[in-house]
């Protein structure tokens, strides 16, 4: 799990193998389930979507979630949006600071507002074209980067 990508293959971000070989104390995650790692005040957090199944760190904790009001994309935005982040910093507790956590009582008490299914929508949609932009522009990035070596190289 990444901060900015969410739960990720480790094959689309690593060069080599991260996780062990035998991965039979792994969890299973299953779509749709929220998947916590740390430190969750860093927006360590997401929700499984792409995969039916996958497997994640023994460390992070899986829960499951009732989407009742909720998308699920948007569900999965909102949980790290800024407002979100903050409130899981002063809930935490612990002392070495990259292993605080909400203790699960806590984290259950959480009160989530939920938007109507229009501002969902509308969040959801507008974010998803924004990423294929940003795609666009990281490929023509490379693509020029990779003209420009070649030109020096020349």
């Amino acid at each position: 799990m990444t901060m900015k990508g969410g739960l990720v293959r480790q094959d689309e971000k690593f060069k080599k193998r991260i996780a062990s070989k035998d991965i039979s104390a792994y969890k299973l995650v299953k779509r749709g389930q929220l998947v916590i790692g740390f430190p969750i005040d860093e927006g360590v957090l997401s929700v499984s979507q792409e995969y039916e199944y996958g497997a994640v760190s023994p460390a992070y904790t899986v829960w499951d979630v009732d989407y009742s009001g909720f998308d699920m994309r948007f569900f999965d935005l909102f949980i790290k949006c800024r407002a979100a982040v903050e409130s899981y910093k002063k809930l935490m507790v612990g002392t070495a600071n990259r292993r605080r956590n909400i203790p699960k009582e806590v984290f259950l008490s959480i009160e989530v507002p939920i938007p109507s299914d229009g501002i969902q929508k509308l969040v959801v949609d507008e974010l998803g074209e924004i990423e294929k932009a940003k795609k666009l522009l990281d490929a023509s990035i490379l693509r020029i980067s990779t003209q420009l070596a070649e030109a020096w190289d020349e």
